[in-house]
């Protein structure tokens, strides 16, 4: 008509309890990790965001989803047009203006221009720098098919300037090289440039005809996310 519990019973009650706080620690994990999205997402970007913003936000991105691989492809205008028409890429970052037809955007912001220069350089102390003030300057650049260079030229042409580009390179980091080196001053997007600046250059802000273009995200119509 009553029941106690045994001295070996509560002996065996602690080791079981013990063995259940165990197993449940395994379930919770494998629980969580079943919620997580997994997959791989494909970013195609002009180099200037591929160097300057995106790395903080995709780094944010993992630790909301750490399940998804995360796979940039970084370019020029015309690269990452192809690669979201192709497929290759989910979506692309890149400039807004002349977008073909097949495409949708979401505007994300402007970039604007800057001068990068050795810090002795003697207009290294302007607060800002007009093209005209470039004119007869040795420059490092672009690729005159790529959309920062055809921008860059328009803007001189429009003021009845032809800009002396003495080298031209592919990547960021080269261009500041030479730079660096005292071949020539560049202009480059910020975002694109800030992280390779380090304590021997400058940049100073491009002034009078703007040279900010806007920024956006851009899909492939009627085509569904992955």
């Amino acid at each position: 008509r009553s029941v106690q519990i045994t001295a070996a019973g509560k002996e065996f009650v602690g080791v079981a309890a013990r063995m259940l706080n165990d197993l449940k620690i395994p379930l919770q994990s494998m629980r969580a990790l079943s919620d997580q999205r997994r997959g791989q997402i494909f970013v195609s970007s002009i180099m200037s965001v591929a160097n300057g913003k995106l790395p903080k936000l995709l780094s944010q991105y993992r630790l909301t989803y750490p399940g998804i691989e995360l796979h940039v492809r970084d370019g020029v205008h015309g690269t990452v047009i192809e690669d979201v028409r192709s497929g290759a890429a989910d979506f692309g970052i890149t400039y807004l203006d002349d977008l073909p037809d097949p495409f949708l955007s979401s505007p994300l912001g402007k970039e604007e221009f800057t001068v990068v220069l050795p810090r002795g350089h003697h207009l290294s102390g302007k607060r800002s720098l007009s093209l005209s003030d470039l004119k007869d300057a040795p420059l490092v650049s672009l690729p005159s098919d790529s959309r920062t260079r055809r921008v860059i030229d328009s803007a001189a042409s429009s003021l009845g300037l032809t800009l002396n580009h003495v080298v031209t390179v592919s990547q960021f980091a080269t261009m500041l090289g030479f730079v660096r080196a005292g071949t020539g001053l560049a202009i480059a997007p910020r975002s694109g440039v800030a992280s390779f600046l380090g304590k021997e250059l400058n940049a100073v802000p491009v002034k009078g005809r703007p040279l900010a273009r806007e920024l956006g995200l851009i899909v492939l119509k009627d085509r569904e996310p992955s």
